[in-house]
């Protein structure tokens, strides 16, 4: 599974680039659907016969934050505000809808990365490196 996802990620990125840059942004538009499709499509195929397992969102959040180094959630957070910034100022100045869009998604991610800092703090005491 994480072979695929990191293949999927790699494909997509590269492909997007190519696509988008030599056929424009309706053709990226279309590839980037058949990659999304493929994607459901195999994470389905490759899950199957598996149990459901029901984890709080809080646990799962703390499993991910323990993957990273607590300085580089610092700096998503940080680039995350920073994203939120500048996403007001795109509003402000170049296009309302753009830094709309752009200040909801870094917002996201800001709240994010702080749940992941605020639950890898608790656990930090838990943990021998660091």
């Amino acid at each position: 599974m994480q072979a695929f996802i990191r293949r999927y990620f790699s494909l997509t990125f590269i492909g997007l680039c190519i696509i988008v840059v030599l056929l424009g942004w309706r053709f990226g538009l279309i590839f980037g659907g058949l990659m999304i499709v493929w994607y459901f499509l195999r994470v389905k195929f490759l899950v199957r016969g598996c149990t459901p397992v029901n984890v709080p969102f809080r646990e799962r959040l703390r499993e991910v934050a323990l993957l990273y180094k607590y300085a580089i959630l610092w700096f998503l957070f940080l680039f995350s505000i920073f994203g939120i910034l500048f996403s007001v100022y795109i509003a402000y100045v170049e296009n309302l809808l753009l830094g709309l869009l752009g200040a909801g998604t870094f917002g996201f991610t800001t709240f994010t990365y702080g749940m992941m800092l605020y639950l890898r703090g608790r656990t930090r005491e838990k943990l021998e490196y660091d």
